[in-house]
C-alpha cells in the first residue's frame, strides 16, 4: 500500500509539473502579438530553426525583444540604416551575441602611432561601400573571432585605398597564426594588427 501511494503521488506530481509547463508556454504565447509570432514563423522557415517545446518559447522571446530594440535602432538612425527581424542572430541573447563576438575587453592597451592628419579640405561624407573599398559581408559563425575579421577589413580597406586594388584577406591566417590571441576564444584587432606588422602580414583568402 506504501510503495502504491508513493507511485501515485509521483505521478501526480509528473502530472503537476507538466501541466505548469503547458500553462507557462501558453501564457508566454499569448502575451506576444499575433503578427511577431508570424514573423517569428518566418524567421524559422528561413532559416531552417527547429527548437523543441521549451526552448520555442525562450526563442520567441527574445526574438521579440529584440524587435522592440530593432524599432528603438531603427527610431534613431532616422532612416540611415536598416535593420531586419530576418536576420540569422535575432533569437539570440545579448548575452549569448557577447559570446559569440569574442572581443577581449583587457586593460593597459599599448599605445600605437597615430596616423598623419590630412591637410586640406574635405568632403562632408564618404561611402566606401560605392568606392569599392569594402568586400562582400562575410560570416563567422559560432567562432569568437569578431576581432579578426574587424582586423582584416580595416586592411582590406587601407590596401584599396593605397593601390587602389581591392584584396580579400583570410580571417583564418590570423586566427591560425596568431598565437597572443586565442583564436575562436576571442582577441583583439590591436594585438592582430601588430602581429601583421612584425613582418608576418597576412595572406589573400584565396591563397589561405
Amino acid at each position: 500500500i506504501t510503495v502504491s501511494r508513493r507511485k501515485s503521488g509521483y505521478m501526480a506530481m509528473i502530472r503537476l509539473l507538466l501541466c505548469s509547463a503547458l500553462f507557462d508556454s501558453d501564457v508566454v504565447a499569448a502575451s506576444i502579438p499575433s503578427d511577431v509570432v508570424e514573423q517569428f514563423n518566418e524567421f524559422q522557415s528561413v532559416w531552417g530553426k527547429n527548437y523543441g517545446e521549451g526552448e520555442q518559447q525562450k526563442r520567441l522571446r527574445i526574438f521579440a525583444d529584440n524587435l522592440e530594440t530593432i524599432k528603438e535602432l531603427q527610431h534613431v538612425e532616422k532612416g540611415t540604416a536598416t535593420y531586419s527581424y530576418l536576420a540569422i542572430f535575432t533569437d539570440q541573447s545579448p548575452e549569448e551575441m557577447s559570446e559569440r563576438k569574442g572581443f577581449r575587453p583587457l586593460a593597459g592597451v599599448n599605445a600605437m602611432a597615430r596616423a598623419p592628419l590630412i591637410n586640406g579640405t574635405l568632403l562632408n561624407s564618404i561611402d566606401w561601400v560605392e568606392r569599392g573599398a569594402v568586400n562582400p559581408i562575410k560570416d563567422q559563425r559560432q567562432c569568437g573571432s569578431c576581432w579578426s575579421f574587424s582586423t582584416v577589413a580595416n586592411v582590406e580597406g587601407a590596401g584599396k585605398v593605397t593601390t587602389g586594388k581591392l584584396v580579400s584577406l583570410s580571417e583564418q591566417n590570423i586566427l591560425d597564426c596568431d598565437k597572443r590571441d586565442g583564436s575562436c576564444n576571442g582577441g583583439r584587432p590591436d594585438w592582430a594588427l601588430q602581429w601583421m606588422s612584425k613582418g608576418n602580414g597576412i595572406a589573400s583568402e584565396h591563397d589561405y
